[in-house]
């Protein structure tokens, strides 16, 4: 346990800071003496200091505590207190506290500088710590007792030594702290705000497990949509491999049957020519056999003889051969011309051709300008038409265009203007809808803040506990006293001392005769006493409570019969205020039912609407990117181009497939003329041998570069054409899909959404309005069950106070029985007064003057008493009545805003009718904005219209005139008529040259007949070796084709053929399949990789995050229930704490007030600590009780000084003996003051016993600090102490301290001033620089 041992001051109030006056503490008693002024308090707040960090009152600034400097011409003045003391382990600790005052010109500036708290561990010396914080903290906990103890009852200082008379609020504050019951009420508060904060998280938690629990089922059906998503790819995909396979299996098939159908069609064309060779010769041995003169000879006989016939006929050969070779001449050079006739004759088709497309073309033209006069009504257009009337035409088209473009602008212009007009209508009145939905909301906003206020007035209104009732009860009580005052001050003026005085001896013997007739009769009287006061004391009671009871029938009768019951009665008051509140709290609840289904149906609603928003924000992406997909294929601005373009795009390749063939037999043929140019060096058509011909302007190498270029151009085209267009087909079929989806997305699904949408925005505005009405209910029940609630405390009032009534009624007829049966003729009231009269004129006898005035001081006494009695009654009731007019200001302001509040609904209902009127405009609005859109779109459409056909016509005409210009310029006319020239020429020369072939043809025919006889047995001979050569051929040939028709080619190549296309078709059937199952496949990885995404984004973790979210509920619900266990366990704890200390307590304040107080007007003395809110509530208020036969009564304002100061020493010590058991100091400064002679008595007896009983506890400590030497004597102090300390002043005005012998207890008082310093004097302690061991 712990102890102080000395304490050093220097630099502090009046002990000056050169040197350090020190002062021993000893067990168990430290007496301290001196004069007034001489700074004995200031080593109580040197005590105070050290320990708890805390400044005496009015001194925290300014530097009041320190010394002043200006007393030592100095500027600045540096305070120390140093405490040694041994903490309750017994460990010798040093405290020391610094402080520093600089006074300048009009400033004075007070610092705390470090402190130090050392300790001696281990024979060393160690320092705890130097923050002046943390010594606040620490030194308390080394000496085992609390802060506020040390402050308010250890080392409480003299002005604030009377604090247990406090006002209620300044007490309890002081006892909380004494009992710390901030520090436990603050865990209790914790707990409870933990624990709120807990169900606040519980109810996040649940919600977040709700949510986490859709989120898992979510997560459930993402994966079976993935799986199903899954599977239908695995499904496609099979079947895609499947076709696929099938496509190329049905490729190779189609392949191989058409390269075996080609090897067939060779062995079929060798068939086919050697049939046609065969049926050739048959003709010609056929022929041979008709003219044929059949001879016996064999071949080589017939090959003799036509040897024989050679040299015959040689020379007639010879002349035929010049004849015929002059003939081939004339026939090269027919051919050539007739070739070149053929040339010019082309030429002259072509220029003939273009001649009849310009005059075509000039008849469209004058066509066209008819057409177009007619459609645009231009007249004189009608006849022929010239190239004059064509400029003159093309100028009025170009201007009628300029017009109509300008007609087009205008007509844009007038439309955006009207449609401008028509959305400014549309935005004024959605701007005029606005706002009033806002200032709807604005009200809407002042209701619940009016709401709010009106709950905050009525929770203070109900905190406020005065009535009329009470404020009744103050003014009786205010009237009694008053008669009494009056009654004291008359007695006082009445008094005539003068004759008391005179006549004292000679009544003295009378008055104790009668004081000890008075004394027998108070003691018989005694035993009865207790009744009559009761009955005095209980009617008096009765009649303040019945008057109570009839102000606050008269003031709240009119409200009550209007809110409860027209024929109330106040015996059954509570029972039907209980039912009529019950029943309003019913119809609130039923109707916060109904808004809650209302709510739970809104919030419903709102949910759907969320995902609908939702949905058809992701649908419009979706029909986005479908659009965008066909758009993209189709090249086109609108979707519904698309079934038209894909026709399109199909028969182009449908067309381009068929033309392939032709392409194909093109191509062939090019080939085939090439191959025969580079193999033959000859045309392939004409048989003609290739060789440059200069004149004509034709080179071999020309010719084979432009047949090669023809030919690679041919089939760069073929493959260019049709791959492009099956490109751009296998395109269009991939996005058929997407178009079906954008489609679908377009007039399905979106229509859908916006219909669901709309309906759902009507059913919440439905159920809103439902809100509304519902809100509005709930707000008038609540106010009437507010208004009833604010009945509560008055009719609780009313209905206890008639109890009251009741029971003190009972009471006094009880009474009054029993004081009828004890035969007692007065009150003990009575007999005590006249023994107080007859003793105090007994005392007055014995001190003659001394008496008398002690008799004046008396009733002066009672008169200022009585005086102070009023003043405070006075201020009770200006609390009251400034009470009650709070109140009826506060009842004004509920008023004010319950009207302001019904202003604001019936605003509130007006702005709904007026956004009801102006629906049906904005409807009208919108619809005249759609109506002027849609005919300003419609006559723009007409204008364009027109303007792209003036546009259209003059581009025609254009083109026309173009064609018909370019004839012209290329010289048309005049190369038709220069070819028909060069024709003509080329006749004239052929029909010369025909008739010199005729001429050599009959000289060649002369020279055959005359080698015809010659001949003709020459004839016979080589037409039988012919006829036998061809008759071997023939049977060759017959063999061959014998053979290859055994061969079954036809048939084959018909077969294969046929397969090849069964096959092809096959393919194309497969491949276009393959073609849907990609384009399918490719929309399910999609939508695949969209769910995957999904479900990577919101679900993955879903389950995880489900069981993490039921364990957080279900720990956090754990812990609410273990926070609410442990709140309740701590608090009945802390009841039961707080009941025993205050029974000990008491206990202990009724022993020391018995033993010191030596009246008999006051039995005891307590401290009752009354719970505010009922037995479970740890909050007290406190007020300190005098007992009198078991009636208790406020100590405040009721009783004198000097039981002010004794009762405030007694609690002191009650409080010491209860908390500071570990330290077991206390310090008494002047403990005598305002005490009488008896009582400081009673005191010092009090004191002397408790150091009699607690000196054997080793560290109490009993610190007195007195000038009163007959208290001191009274102590018995030299039983306890061999030495006190003189505290005094110096003749420099600066404070000592000395240790002085307790015998010289006598001569405790010495001069108020020494005339040495007191540095000279020899009974000083000393400060030392160690730490005891």
């Amino acid at each position: 346990m712990s102890k102080i041992d000395r304490m050093q001051i220097q630099g502090i109030r009046s002990f000056g800071p050169q040197q350090g006056e020190t002062i021993v503490f000893n067990t168990p008693l430290t007496l301290i003496v001196g004069w007034n002024g001489s700074g004995k308090t200031t080593i109580i707040e040197c005590l105070k200091y050290a320990t708890t960090g805390e400044l005496p009152p009015n001194s925290k600034t300014g530097g009041a505590f320190i010394h002043d400097p200006r007393l030592l011409a100095e500027s600045e003045t540096m305070a120390q207190v140093k405490l040694s003391f041994r903490s309750t382990s017994g460990v010798p600790m040093v405290v020391s506290r610094k402080m520093q005052l600089i006074v300048r010109k009009n400033t004075r500036s007070q610092k705390t500088l470090e402190g130090s708290l050392l300790m001696r561990r281990d024979g060393h010396k160690e320092s705890v710590s130097s923050r002046v914080a943390e010594l606040d903290q620490i030194v308390p906990q080394f000496l085992g007792v609390s802060k506020s103890v040390l402050e308010n009852v250890i080392f409480c200082h003299q002005e604030d030594s009377l604090w247990p008379m406090s006002e209620p609020a300044a007490l309890k504050k002081k006892f909380d702290s004494i009992f710390e019951a901030d520090k436990y009420t603050k865990a209790i508060d914790n707990i409870k705000v933990i624990r709120k904060n807990q169900v606040n998280d519980l109810a996040v938690a649940r919600a977040n497990e709700k949510n986490a629990q859709e989120n898992q089922a979510r997560a459930k059906e993402s994966q079976k949509r993935l799986m199903k998503l899954d599977d239908e790819i695995e499904s496609h995909r099979s079947d895609h491999e499947k076709a696929e396979s099938g496509a190329r299996e049905a490729r190779e098939k189609s392949r191989n049957a058409y390269e075996h159908a080609a090897k067939y069609e060779q062995i079929v064309a060798q068939l086919q020519g050697k049939r046609v060779t065969y049926t050739a010769n048959e003709e010609n041995v056929t022929s041979l056999e008709d003219n044929l003169k059949m001879m016996a000879e064999t071949d080589d006989e017939l090959k003799d003889m036509m040897e024989q016939y050679g040299e015959r006929v040689q020379q007639y050969q010879d002349q035929q051969e010049d004849f015929k070779t002059q003939y081939r001449s004339l026939q090269a050079a027919l051919q050539h011309n007739r070739t070149n006739l053929g040339i010019k004759q082309s030429e002259v088709g072509k220029h003939q051709a273009e001649k009849d497309q310009h005059a075509r073309n000039l008849q469209k033209r004058e066509n066209l300008i008819k057409e177009t006069a007619k459609r645009h009504d231009i007249r004189d257009f009608d006849h022929d038409v010239d190239d004059t009337k064509v400029a003159e035409f093309q100028q009025i088209l170009r201007k009628l265009a300029r017009e109509q473009n300008k007609a087009l602008d205008r007509a844009r212009t007038d439309a955006q203007e009207e449609l401008g007009q028509a959305q400014a209508t549309v935005n004024h009145l959605s701007e005029q809808k606005a706002g009033l939905s806002q200032r709807k909301d604005l009200s809407k906003s002042q209701i619940a803040t009016s709401d709010k206020r009106i709950t905050e007035l009525q929770n203070v209104l109900s905190k406020i506990r005065v009535d009329e009732g009470a404020e009744a009860v103050i003014l009786n009580k205010k009237k009694a006293t008053e008669k009494e005052l009056e009654k004291a001050s008359a007695d006082t003026d009445n008094a005539d001392h003068d004759r008391r005085i005179q006549d004292v001896e000679n009544t003295l013997h009378a008055l104790e005769d009668r004081k000890e007739r008075l004394d027998t009769e108070l003691v018989q009287a005694t035993q009865l006493a207790s009744e009559s006061a009761e009955v005095d004391y209980t009617q008096n009671k009765l009649v303040e409570t019945k008057h109570s009871l009839e102000t606050m029938k008269s003031v709240h009768s009119a409200r009550i019969s209007q809110l409860v019951d027209p024929d109330w009665d106040v015996a059954s008051l509570g029972n039907v205020f209980r039912d009529v509140l019950a029943q309003k709290n019913s119809d609130l609840k039923d109707a916060e039912a109904k808004r809650d289904i209302s709510q739970d149906k809104l919030n419903q609603i709102s949910f759907r609407l969320s995902s609908i928003e939702s949905e058809q924000k992701k649908k419009r992406a979706e029909y986005t990117k479908y659009k965008n997909t066909v758009l993209d294929a189709i090249q086109r601005s609108d979707i519904d181009d698309f079934e038209e373009t894909l026709f399109e795009v199909e028969a182009d390749f449908d067309t381009l497939s068929k033309d392939t063939a032709s392409f194909g037999a093109q191509l062939e043929y090019l080939q085939s003329c090439l191959e025969v140019a580079e193999k033959h060096d000859q045309c392939r058509l004409c048989r003609r041998t290739l060789k440059d011909d200069k004149a004509e302007g034709f080179t071999k190498a020309g010719f084979m570069s432009q047949l090669k270029n023809m030919v690679a151009k041919a089939t760069q085209n073929a493959e260019a054409n049709i791959e492009e267009v099956q490109a751009e087909l296998e395109k269009m079929r991939g996005a058929k899909p997407s178009y079906d989806l954008a489609k679908r997305a377009e007039e399905v699904e979106l229509p859908a959404l916006k219909a669901e949408h709309e309906k759902l925005v009507s059913e919440r505005n439905g159920v809103n309005k439902q809100l509304e009405e519902h809100d509005n209910i709930i707000y008038e029940l609540n106010q009437a069950k507010q208004e009833i609630e604010s009945l509560s405390v008055d009719v609780q009032s009313i209905v206890s106070s008639y109890d009251e009534a009741r029971e003190l009624e009972d009471r006094v007829v009880a009474l009054k029985k029993k004081q009828k049966t004890g035969g007692l003729s007065r009150g003990i009231s009575a007999v005590r007064e006249d023994l107080q009269k007859v003793t105090d004129k007994s005392r007055t006898a014995k001190a003659e003057l001394a008496a008398l005035s002690s008799e004046r001081d008396n009733l002066r006494k009672i008169v200022g008493t009585l005086e102070l009695r009023i003043r405070d009654i006075n201020a009770e009731l200006s609390a009251a009545q400034s009470s009650l007019k709070e109140k009826r200001n506060l009842v004004e302001r509920i008023d004010e805003f319950k009207t302001g509040n019904a202003e604001q609904r019936e605003a509130i209902r007006e702005f709904d009718t007026e956004m009801q009127a102006l629906e049906p405009e904005l409807e009208r609005a919108q619809a005249t904005y759609k109506d002027v859109n849609r005919r300003g779109n419609e006559k723009v459409n007409r204008v364009q219209e027109e303007a792209s056909k003036l546009s259209d016509s003059v581009r025609q005409l254009s083109e026309a005139d173009q064609d018909i210009s370019a004839y012209i310029d290329k010289g048309g006319p005049q190369r038709l008529a220069r070819a028909q020239q060069e024709i003509e020429n080329l006749e004239i020369e052929i029909k010369q040259i025909e008739d010199d072939m005729s001429n050599v043809a009959r000289d060649i025919k002369k020279t055959e007949e005359t080698l015809s006889g010659v001949e003709h047995t020459k004839q016979s001979i080589f037409d039988n070796l012919r006829y036998r050569k061809a008759k071997r051929t023939l049977e060759t040939l017959a063999k061959e084709i014998e053979d290859l028709e055994q061969r079954n080619a036809e048939h084959d190549q018909a077969h294969w053929t046929a397969e090849g296309d069964k096959w092809d078709a096959e393919y194309q059937l497969l491949h276009v399949r393959v073609i849907e199952l990609s384009t399918t496949m490719k929309q399910l990885d999609i939508q695949m990789v969209e769910l995957s995404e999904e479900y990577e984004k919101y679900y993955k973790n879903a389950a995880q995050e489900y069981r993490e979210a039921h364990i957080k509920v279900e720990t956090i619900k754990a812990a609410c229930d273990d926070l609410g266990r442990y709140g309740s366990a701590l608090e009945q704890a802390i009841l039961k704490f707080h009941t025993i200390k205050m029974d000990e307590i008491n206990k202990i304040i009724d022993e020391l007030w018995r033993n010191a107080y030596q009246g008999t007007d006051v039995d005891t003395v307590r401290i009752r600590s009354d719970n505010e809110g009922g037995a479970r509530n740890r909050t007290y208020n406190y007020r300190v009780v005098m007992v009198k036969r078991d009636n208790e009564m406020d100590m405040r304002g009721r009783c004198s000084a000097g039981q002010k100061v004794l009762a405030s020493i007694v609690i002191r010590l009650a409080l010491a003996e209860c908390f500071g058991t570990n330290c077991g100091l206390i310090a008494l400064d002047e403990p005598t003051t305002n005490l009488d002679q008896q009582n400081i008595k009673g005191l010092a007896e009090s004191l002397s016993q408790i150091i009699q009983i607690r000196r054997k506890q080793a560290n109490f400590q009993l610190l007195v600090i007195t000038h009163d030497e007959q208290f001191l004597r009274e102590m018995n102090c030299g039983d306890y102490t061999d030495v006190y300390w003189r505290v005094g002043r110096d003749k420099d005005q600066q404070s000592y301290i000395e240790r002085q012998n307790i015998a010289e207890v006598n001569a405790l008082l010495p001069p108020f001033m020494l005339t040495i310093s007191r540095t000279e004097l020899r009974n000083r302690a000393v400060f030392p620089d160690y730490l005891p061991a």
